[in-house]
């Protein structure tokens, strides 16, 4: 082994030749593998004699064994060899040469990562130039042929986000793949996912941007024409799905947005576009894009009565005579109305709706009927239903 070997390098070694198994330790028998890392880090232990060290703790031995070993096979009396203080370990098993147990750890590494076997010449100059085995690997990360497979950690160290495994970026890449093709058909390369990871996106925030595209989609062009409105430009055809998933924060493009569905999602339901001031409406109330929905399509479930009460309004206010100064039916639209009482849950929009209407009905008969052919008075069950 080479001069200069630090406890950290014993670490890596060991992270390197069996995945997984310091990440299964507790934070206690995390502490004591460290302590005997210094230790032979102190006597310069090589290599193969560190592993079959840590082969014979009894945490390596349980991971090793995993979670379906019949409990009856340990034995009652064995204490975890990690356990016992650090002078009792067992002695170093020498060898005279360990680099080729390095060298085959480090192919391993070249092959664990998807890296081309032309680099096994690198390896072999730094073998031979005696780099401990972190050093080589930190090394190796800076070659053209790992930086053109793994563009990711450099584009998030100039973003300021920390450093990302090479397995957790594997993994990533498929699933953002997989959601992408499950939401919208989609092939990404890998300078998009690469963007992605660049961006420190999360998996979920990448569902929600392909949820969001979904909808832009389903909602069709009267969305995309309030957005490009609400933008104040339009938006090119192969820049729509940038501006829907903008790898950075965009506040105002995040607002245009809502407002656009708040705006126009109404208007497949026979509303037509909403207006502005009623979509910043909901929003001061906190309404999601979702919620505002619903509301609207409760209010088309109650248009053929408001229309009804726009007619004997409209009647009343050709009769304005028989009815006290000042006399109407309502304060606001029955829209409005509506929209304050089902859209907002304004209880005092709710009571008007309710009041108003039986008080000028009440008015409106005693003021004679209405002229021929007009729309007439509510019956009983209406105005009960009303």
């Amino acid at each position: 082994m080479a001069e200069g070997m630090k406890w950290w390098d014993y670490i890596d070694l060991i992270q390197q030749a069996f995945p997984g198994y310091f990440e299964s330790l507790t934070p206690e028998q995390k502490d004591r593998l460290r302590a005997l890392a210094r230790k032979a880090a102190d006597e310069q232990l090589k290599a193969r004699a560190w592993r079959q060290q840590v082969q014979q703790l009894g945490s390596f031995e349980t991971w090793q064994a995993g979670p379906a070993v019949p409990e009856e096979e340990v034995p009652e009396e064995e204490v975890p060899l990690d356990e016992l203080p650090i002078e009792e370990f067992p002695p170093p098993v020498e060898e005279e040469d360990n680099r080729e147990d390095i060298r085959e750890l480090l192919v391993q590494f070249l092959d664990d990562n998807g890296l081309p076997s032309t680099l096994i010449g690198f390896i072999e100059q730094a073998l031979a130039a005696d780099k401990p085995f972190s050093q080589i690997v930190a090394e190796l990360r800076q070659t053209p042929e790992y930086l053109s497979a793994y563009p990711e950690n450099q584009m998030r160290a100039a973003n300021g986000y920390h450093w990302m495994p090479e397995a957790e970026i594997r993994a990533y890449r498929d699933e953002a793949r997989r959601l992408a093709q499950g939401y919208l058909g989609l092939e990404l390369s890998n300078s998009e996912v690469a963007s992605l990871i660049a961006a420190d996106k999360s998996l979920s925030e990448w569902e929600r941007i392909l949820q969001t595209w979904e909808d832009f989609e389903r909602w069709g062009p009267t969305v995309r024409a309030v957005f490009e409105y609400e933008l104040g430009y339009r938006i090119p055809d192969d820049r729509v799905f940038a501006f829907l998933a903008p790898f950075i924060p965009t506040p105002e493009l995040d607002r245009a947005y809502e407002m656009a569905l708040l705006r126009a999602r109404p208007a497949i339901l026979g509303l037509g576009i909403r207006p502005d001031e009623e979509a910043e409406i909901l929003r001061r109330y906190g309404i999601s894009v979702e919620q505002a929905f619903r509301g609207y399509q409760g209010i088309v479930a109650e248009l053929p009565r408001a229309e009804r009460l726009g007619a004997i309004e409209a009647e009343i206010n050709r009769n304005l005579d028989q009815f006290p100064t000042g006399t109407e039916l309502f304060a606001d639209t029955p829209f409005a109305l509506l929209f304050r009482a089902i859209q907002l849950g304004d209880p005092e929009a709710i009571e008007a709706l309710q009041g108003q209407l039986s008080r000028e009905v009440a008015r409106f008969q005693a003021g004679g009927a209405p002229a021929e052919g007009g729309l007439g008075l509510l019956s009983e069950e209406e105005r009960r239903a009303l």
